[in-house]
Order: structure tokens, then sequence, then C-alpha cells
């Protein structure tokens, strides 16, 4: 038992190092203090600077009357804020689906693949990059890219979550709105430089999923070893 509490110890460590060490590779590139290179060992160009509205466009959510069980079954994946996890950009996990007679009875909107799920109401910071064509809540205020990595942006959100809880507003219940959202300033590298950034981010966060799925496996272990020790 104490080799695998110890082991546990160590992994939870190694997650916990490489969450900082995301956050610190995530603070230099957004920075440019780290910057890539072309393949051929060439620098990129510059940064520009762009206003997030310029490159893409929005769609906003609604929710079918969840009193209709007719809508709720058919094929289109449909997610609310509490399917998207912090500090993740993975697709979220698809647990409920609806159908055409819903989409066209509610205020949901198909949001294209490879756009980003931003939760701007309930969980404002939450986001996610879905890689296929989804509806959303209307806790969502979704941007599908227009010529610009759709990850390496999502990363750079994540990068300045205070950002945007500093745009929220309301009283009650804070939010964002697509008028908000269109004014954030970007900063964008050459698209090859972005998917580079976004890949490097990518492998880590792989990294980090690959040691969060042992914990659980080794707890079941330990769980069943005590279970066979105290029969």
């Amino acid at each position: 038992l104490g080799v695998v509490d110890a082991k546990l110890a160590a992994l939870a460590a190694k997650q916990a190092a490489l969450l900082r060490f995301k956050a610190g590779l995530m603070q230099k590139l957004f920075s440019q203090q780290l910057r890539f290179t072309r393949d051929d060992g060439g620098a990129f160009p510059s940064w520009e600077q762009k206003r997030l509205g310029e490159l893409g466009k929005f769609t906003g959510g609604g929710t079918p009357d969840t009193n209709n069980d007719s809508y709720w079954h058919g094929h289109i994946p449909w997610i609310s804020s509490s399917d998207i996890l912090e500090n993740d950009l993975r697709s979220p996990k698809v647990t409920r689906f609806i159908n055409d007679k819903a989409l066209k009875a509610s205020a949901t909107k198909t949001v294209p693949a490879n756009s980003i799920l931003i939760v701007s109401r309930v969980g404002v910071g939450k986001l996610a990059v879905s890689c296929h064509e989804v509806c959303t809540s209307q806790d969502f205020t979704s941007f599908t890219p227009n010529g610009a990595n759709a990850f390496f942006l999502g990363y750079w959100m994540l990068s300045n979550t205070n950002a945007l809880l500093r745009l929220s507003q309301g009283t009650s219940i804070k939010g964002l709105t697509s008028d908000d959202l269109k004014q954030l300033r970007v900063p964008l590298p050459h698209l090859d430089e972005q998917a580079k950034i976004a890949d490097a981010l990518s492998a880590i966060d792989a990294k980090i999923q690959a040691v969060a799925d042992q914990i659980p496996n080794l707890q079941t272990f330990k769980k069943g070893l005590l279970q066979q020790m105290f029969v």
C-alpha cells in the first residue's frame, strides 16, 4: 500500500509540474520571449495585432424545450457549459443530442467544426475547440476563425483568462457579449508559426492527460487491493 501511495503522490507531483511548465511556456510563447523558426531555420515575420472580430464570425446558442422529450433524440451534438472543463481545450464530451426539429424550434444554432466554444455567461473563462459541428446552449458565444488556427487562438485565450474576466459584465450573472469579444486585441503570428505553437501546447496537454489517466486506474487498483486484504 505504501508503494501504491508513493506512486500516486509521484503522479500528482508530475501532473502539477507539467501544468506549471505549460503555464510558463504559454507565457513565454505569447509574450514572444520564445519564438519558433521555419522548417528551414529561417525566421518568421513579426506578429501582427488584430481584433478578434476581424478574424472570423460569432455564433450564439440556445436550449430547446427540455420538457419536450421528442427534441432530445437525434444526431446533432448539443453542448452546455457543464460539458467544458477548465483549462482544457479538447473537444467536450458530448452527452446530449438534439434533432432538426429542436434546432428549428429554438435559438440554438449550428456551430461549424474547428470553432472555439467560449463560455460567455455562467463559467466565463472556460472554452474548448470543437473538432466537429455542434450546437450549444445560450451560455456560449462561439467563434469560428477564418484563416487563423483555432487551437492557437484557444490557447491564447486560455493564457488571457483574466482579460476575458475583466470584460465580463452584469451584476448577478457576469457575462461576455460578442461585441466585447470582437474588440479583443490578438497578437497574430504567421499561420505556420501559429500551428507550431498550437502543436507544442497540444503535445504537453497530451502528456498531462496521459498522467491524469493513470491516477484513477491506480486508485481503483488500491481499492481492490484493500478489499482483498481485509475480507
